[in-house]
């Protein structure tokens, strides 16, 4: 389920990236998405949520 959330993430990710969009709409996006991403991991244990954050940050 993990590995499937994670590909639904990089493809919404990739999906609203090819659009055309103002770069203030990509923003919003991303900030909008990454906040439905992080209540997700709240309900997810601690190591996976470690991960994500990481991958979260490096991007």
């Amino acid at each position: 389920a993990t590995e499937n959330e994670h590909e639904a993430y990089n493809n919404m990710y990739e999906h609203f990236m090819v659009k055309e969009l103002s770069p203030e709409q990509s923003d919003l996006i991303i900030q909008i998405t990454d906040m439905v991403m992080r209540s997700l991991l709240n309900n997810l244990d601690i190591s996976y949520r470690y991960v994500v954050n990481n991958l979260l940050a490096a991007r």
